[in-house]
């Protein structure tokens, strides 16, 4: 019988081989390391500054990784579920998003409705007491019991706190910095990249401007557009290496 010993070798071996967050989650989706089956897999990180930012996702389709960085204190859901080590269920996720409550201040809600997924099992990812990430598994079909998790759960962290490790060592960010041009942003476009230099997400600098939350968000997009960078982190890096910030 394959038990939490085979399960652990053959997963560590498997980890140890993911090139990318991607294949990160495609593993964590298909490996059979809880007694539950999901469909798909969103791993994030908590950085330094009390801030989730996702890092790769598999099974859930919509553009990603999101670039929306979730403050720890958030209201929603994921931020709750993170304020303990021990994994939580969450079930009727698609009437959640409707009302926003998953992750506000991201798309995440948006990829839920757009996917129709009605569970996640949302993973805490502490390392010698330490919180460094989360895990959601997500799945279509409602899940009532907390899933088992074969491995047991402290090994289960730190083991995939080494292959996060590995994969950012693989592959550390490269932000292109040559040729920042500000002259084709608005003002106002200036003023919200200042303030995402300052790593806000689209509600704070919603509050900060008094605009709406739709608005900053669809003058984040256009901001990233005409910079050429495809995330929040590489604008607020060309912001300070211009000057702006």
């Amino acid at each position: 019988m394959w038990g939490a010993v085979e399960a652990l070798a053959e997963l560590a071996q498997k980890l140890a081989s993911c090139r990318n967050y991607t294949e990160i989650c495609q593993l964590l989706t298909t490996f059979p390391h809880t007694s539950a089956r999901f469909e798909g897999a969103l791993l994030a990180s908590l950085d330094a500054d009390a801030r989730i930012r996702e890092l790769g996702r598999y099974g859930i389709s919509g553009p990603g990784p999101s670039r929306e960085a979730v403050a720890l204190g958030s209201d929603g859901l994921i931020a709750q579920a993170m304020q303990t080590t021990s994994p939580t269920l969450i079930n009727g996720l698609l009437n959640q998003a409707k009302n926003l409550q998953i992750t506000p201040e991201s798309d995440i809600d948006d990829l839920v409705r757009i996917n129709g997924f009605n569970t996640a099992f949302v993973i805490p990812l502490v390392d010698q007491n330490y919180l460094y990430g989360v895990l959601g598994l997500v799945s279509k079909k409602s899940i009532t019991e907390i899933p088992k998790q074969i491995i047991e759960v402290e090994t289960f962290q730190a083991l995939l706190s080494m292959a996060i490790r590995s994969v950012a060592y693989r592959n550390p960010e490269k932000p292109n910095l040559q040729n920042v041009d500000l002259a084709e942003l608005t003002h106002r476009e200036q003023t919200i990249l200042a303030l995402l230099a300052q790593d806000k997400s689209n509600q704070e600098i919603a509050h900060d401007l008094s605009i709406s939350v739709s608005t900053a968000k669809s003058s984040v997009s256009e901001i990233l557009r005409k910079l050429k960078v495809d995330s929040r982190k590489q604008a607020g890096i060309k912001a300070r290496y211009s000057g702006l910030a």
